[in-house]
């Protein structure tokens, strides 16, 4: 079994190592080690989570990370190995507020271009 870490943290005498291990059967596991026990954060084969930072306070351990679908990745996180955050979902502009943009945006490079124009003169 292949493992590899990503995050190393030491707190009240136990050691705590956040990273992923690779399954005989080829799956990735993503999880944490407590002074050499394992603890899997995500179960489905199919889906490939991330770890990128471990916390401990108390006798929670806070991961955050990701989780990669086949479109787009989502962020997480874990407490003591359980989601607690999955999603948010938002809502992206209408064609209305594009062209408002690009008009905006149109009209202060316009200002610029102005602006540099009457700099060179000088």
């Amino acid at each position: 079994m292949f493992s590899d870490a990503f995050v190393i943290k030491y707190f009240n005498g136990h050691l705590y190592v956040g990273g992923y291990q690779l399954a005989l059967n080829g799956q990735i596991q993503a999880g944490y080690w407590v002074d050499g026990t394992f603890t899997q954060l995500y179960a489905d084969p199919t889906i490939t989570a991330n770890i990128q930072d471990l916390t401990v306070s108390g006798s929670d351990v806070y991961v955050t990370g990701w989780i990669d679908s086949s479109y787009y990745s989502i962020p997480f996180y874990w407490k003591n190995g359980r989601v607690k955050v999955a999603l948010a979902v938002g809502k992206g502009k209408v064609q209305f507020d594009k062209r408002e943009d690009l008009k905006k945006r149109d009209s202060e490079r316009e200002v610029k271009r102005a602006t540099m124009h009457q700099l060179k003169r000088k």
